[in-house]
């Protein structure tokens, strides 16, 4: 069951909430990446997008070490 953007309830994967933020984090960081910022422009949208588009749900359900390691991977190649 979801409840105000969480999941709710017994034998659920943890990192299925996560999958469609990842492809929102991913479009974000392509859509931002076509011109060309600076590194202090990536911090900022790193600060800025990323960081409000996970802070929910990892304060509500945490986030899995496999959905860390893949943001973090995002990051790194873009």
């Amino acid at each position: 069951m979801r409840s105000l953007g969480a999941w709710i309830g017994n034998n659920l994967d943890k990192a299925t909430p996560w999958e469609p933020i990842i492809d929102k984090i991913e479009n974000t960081l392509n859509l931002w990446n076509k011109g060309n910022p600076t590194l202090d422009g990536k911090s900022l949208i790193i600060k800025m997008f990323i960081g409000g588009m996970t802070e929910f749900l990892t304060k509500v359900q945490g986030m899995p070490k496999c959905i860390e390691s893949a943001i973090n991977k995002k990051f790194y190649m873009e």
